[in-house]
């Protein structure tokens, strides 16, 4: 499982198995048995690696990496947010706004932008209808 990304790390960076053997403080053989998936490294080890490799834990068991939130994408959904309360002549507490927004974040952020700002309307009008925006 995480041998495959052992290897493409090591190869990625050009880094012979038995260097980061040495470098990792450990024997080839042991190296060798991570990439062949006949061993796994206990969690001192998992973040040696990463760290020696400079990949993160989620790469090494290929688990997708979250994008980092982005300003941009979570002002225009406040935004979209609060032009249809007032649209709408309605409310909303500042930190239930907030939490709507970052929920909204995680199902809208990867949409293309001219399809983002429709979606967080629609949902948001959804979510308030349904009383579960207060």
């Amino acid at each position: 499982m995480i041998g495959k990304k052992i290897l493409e790390a090591l190869q990625k960076k050009g880094i012979s198995q038995y260097r980061a053997a040495k470098e990792l403080g450990i024997g080839a053989p042991r190296l060798n048995q991570y990439i062949k998936d006949e061993r796994y490294p206990d969690h001192d080890m998992i973040l040696r690696l990463c760290r020696f490799l400079d990949i993160t834990p989620n790469y090494l068991f290929d688990i997708p990496e979250k994008p980092a939130l982005q300003k941009e994408i979570l002002t225009e959904f406040f935004i979209a947010v609060e032009n249809w309360l007032q649209k709408n002549k309605l409310t909303m507490e500042v930190t239930d706004k907030i939490e709507l927004v970052f929920a909204l974040y995680d199902y809208l952020a990867p949409l293309p932008a001219e399809q983002r700002t429709a979606q967080v309307i629609d949902l948001t009008s959804l979510l308030y209808k349904n009383k579960k925006v207060s």
